[in-house]
């Protein structure tokens, strides 16, 4: 543990070139200093070939700081953040075989070394073999001792969304998010756990997430963004667009700006227009010649009656000549008689 907390002091001193230069020559002079005193058998001059590994590291000089490392490991080699160390280095130069058998030795000897099985986790998790990585990464997040929890638990979000388990990714990043105290970490987790409720269709319990990182970091327009395509998901274009040109307007000239702004294009092409409906009059019937040569219902029925009436005063007419016509043939024959 005096060797990790020497390391991280170490690092935070060498944060910039002035006092790299001054760790180097500080370095090289506790190296004299040891050696002069025969104390190379040391497990404290082990520890400044540790350090002085580490200020190598900070500035990727990785063969030369695998050099101090291994003097590091000659010295002490029951320290297990030297084979820790070494095990990152390989990591980054791309021998991955090499990196997974220090980190194993590492947790060999200290097997409550969180630092290692976070480490050993994002190696299997790179390779894909996601089981593993996720029994590694509980390992360190469960881990009372481990100073920072929550990157085990952000790691352990990311495995389980590779893994399509939505809902138990979202529940990694929230805990993570609950356990670390920095700000901008807090919001990274927040937005993690919402795009994977996102992924699963879930907007309701999305938005939340979304909303906590606009209340503790105003200018995390990713968290504006998302938060836009819950909206989107739930068929809210109000608050879509509302969340969308925020980040147009807040974050110009950046990538987001514009996937915002083509979620915007997108809702409008999607959004059908309002149209007032045409009121249509009824149109008047065409008149044709047959309905003209009609009469009228009204007409009809006086033409009706005139007709009757006509044929009434002939009849009659007809009756009064027959009759009379008949009257005459009788007196007519009556004076024959006599």
């Amino acid at each position: 543990m005096a060797a990790e907390k020497r390391s991280s002091l170490f690092l935070q001193q060498l944060s910039n070139p002035t006092a790299l230069t001054k760790g180097v020559t500080l370095f090289a002079a506790w190296v004299l200093v040891c050696l002069s005193l025969g104390g190379c058998g040391d497990p404290k001059v082990s520890g400044v070939h540790l350090n002085a590994g580490l200020a190598y590291m900070e500035t990727k000089q990785y063969p030369l700081a695998m050099q101090e490392l291994m003097k590091a490991e000659k010295l002490n080699p029951s320290d297990p953040s030297v084979h820790y160390y070494m095990g990152v280095i390989y990591h980054a130069r791309g021998m991955t075989k090499e990196a997974m058998g220090e980190m194993e030795r590492a947790i060999a000897l200290k097997a409550d070394y969180a630092d290692a099985y976070n480490y050993l986790g994002l190696i299997y998790d790179n390779g894909g073999q996601y089981e593993k990585a996720v029994a590694c990464f509980k390992k360190a997040a469960t881990n009372v001792l481990y100073e920072t929890p929550s990157y085990a638990w952000n790691n352990l979000g990311g495995t389980y969304y590779k893994m399509g388990n939505y809902d138990a990714s979202a529940a990694a990043y929230a805990e993570a998010a609950r356990l670390d105290i920095n700000v901008v970490n807090r919001a990274t987790f927040e937005i993690n756990a919402g795009r994977a409720l996102m992924t699963k269709g879930d907007a309701d319990k999305a938005i939340p997430y979304f909303r906590d990182v606009q209340k503790i970091m105003p200018d995390a327009f990713e968290a504006h963004y998302w938060l836009g395509k819950a909206y989107q998901l739930k068929n809210n274009r109000e608050e879509a667009l509302k969340a969308f040109r925020t980040v147009v307007e807040k974050a110009p000239n950046t990538p987001l700006q514009a996937k915002a702004q083509e979620a915007i294009d997108q809702i409008n092409r999607e959004t059908p227009k309002t149209v007032e409906p045409k009121i249509i009059e009824p149109k008047k019937p065409a008149t044709s010649a047959v309905d003209t040569a009609t009469p009228a219902p009204v007409e009809i029925i006086k033409k009706e009656k005139e007709t009757t009436d006509d044929q009434s005063a002939v009849a009659k007419k007809k009756h009064k000549k027959k009759k009379k016509k008949i009257k005459t043939t009788t007196i007519q024959s009556l004076i024959d008689e006599d």
